[in-house]
């Protein structure tokens, strides 16, 4: 986004997604008519002062021009990796072990790489799905829960590397996938993830 687009991208947003905005002071502006971007540019900024705070007021109204002076903070590295595929229906365990092994080289890819940089490995492996009809942001009139549900085991000591944790890592998920699933089923989602990383022991440090 350059920043000569800001000002147009910004413009129809609820202001609810500015940072520092919450619940109560979105309510309070929603009470003076300020609900976008848009409306926080043509009010005055005491009217902005008397709903929510001097301070926040100035804030929300430099963030409505695309102006954020906040510092960037790194966030350390993330809590769990994962992949997923999104399709029109997965009826047996033979389509979901051939949907495993598309998505399986990038989990490994991005296993080996973290584990490159962060000098860690993940403890748990997480088999996540969802089942045609189930209750979703797209779908809010379908099933609650449905067959949704995720699963985890421990994680393959070599699921980062080649073949060996490739063929360890699709054992695991099969096994996790055929314990909960009955054929003939309808998934419309999978993601498989790994998480609880831990450091490395000293001696696997720069090694495969």
């Amino acid at each position: 986004l350059l920043p000569s687009e800001a000002r147009g991208f910004l413009e129809p947003l609820s202001v609810r997604v500015f940072p520092g905005v919450g619940g109560k002071a979105f309510e309070a502006l929603s009470r003076i008519g300020i609900n976008s971007a848009a409306d926080v540019r043509v009010s005055a900024l005491s009217a902005l002062s008397a709903a929510i705070g001097e301070a926040a007021a100035r804030r929300l109204a430099a963030q409505s021009i695309g102006v954020d002076d906040e510092p960037v903070v790194q966030s350390g590295p993330p809590k769990s990796l994962s992949v997923e595929d999104s399709f029109k229906g997965c009826n047996t365990h033979a389509q979901l072990q051939q949907v495993v092994g598309v998505l399986l080289p990038d989990l490994q890819a991005r296993l080996q790489h973290d584990r490159a940089v962060h000098s860690r490995r993940a403890r748990t492996l997480f088999v996540r799905w969802r089942c045609f009809g189930s209750r979703t942001m797209n779908n809010p009139g379908g099933v609650r829960g449905g067959c949704s549900s995720t699963r985890s085991s421990p994680m393959p000591q070599t699921a980062h590397a080649g073949e060996a944790g490739a063929a360890a890592l699709t054992r695991a998920i099969v096994t996790l996938l055929r314990a909960q699933l009955r054929e003939p089923f309808h998934l419309t989602k999978l993601a498989i993830g790994a998480s609880a990383f831990e450091s490395l022991p000293r001696a696997a440090i720069g090694g495969v």
